[in-house]
């Protein structure tokens, strides 16, 4: 049983040996297929770049490139020029455009803002208007409640007073008493 399972796994590690070896050799084939087009882009370039003429020629064509060279920016300048002037006016008009259209949206923002600006300020007044109101009713209902309070508390201080003026009466009576004895 043992050597089966050991035959099993030396085939499997077999074959994840070769599969990784194969996704290493197709990595490595992409790599070395990138390689050789740039090093052929850079080949092209050189040859591409060279000059046709040989050496006592090559001064001729150096003069007719330099030429055309000049000529071509020439009018590449003046193309460009007249398309940058287009540009800027273009532009120049789009942003007057854009300022008056701000302008005209700020006047009427600032005047909404300032009517929105009274009337939250009208509404926050008659919000604490409101509560004022409120906590005033609480206060005069404490004031009265405070007021009971007191009238209960002075007539049972009063009552206390009365009864012991009362005591203080009859003792001073009994004393009266004992004193004239």
């Amino acid at each position: 049983m043992m050597g089966l399972y050991m035959l099993f796994v030396n085939i499997l590690l077999l074959n994840l040996l070769i599969a990784i070896f194969s996704h290493s050799i197709a990595k490595i084939q992409v790599q070395s297929e990138n390689h050789w087009v740039y090093q052929r882009y850079f080949l092209i370039k050189e040859y591409v770049s060279r000059n046709v003429y040989y050496p006592p020629l090559n001064v001729i064509w150096m003069v007719i490139t330099i030429i055309r060279c000049c000529v071509e920016k020439r009018n590449v300048f003046k193309d460009n020029s007249r398309h940058f002037r287009e540009y800027v006016n273009v532009r120049a008009s789009q942003i007057k455009k854009l300022q008056a259209s701000a302008v005209k949206a700020c006047d009427e923002s600032r005047k909404d803002n300032v009517d929105a600006k009274i009337q939250a300020t009208h509404e926050m007044l008659h919000q604490m208007s409101g509560r004022i109101n409120l906590v005033e009713a609480k206060i005069i209902d404490e004031i009265h409640e405070m007021e009971k309070r007191m009238n209960v508390f002075e007539t049972k201080i009063l009552e206390e007073l009365k009864t012991l003026r009362k005591q203080n009466g009859t003792s001073n009576m009994t004393r009266g008493v004992k004193a004239d004895v």
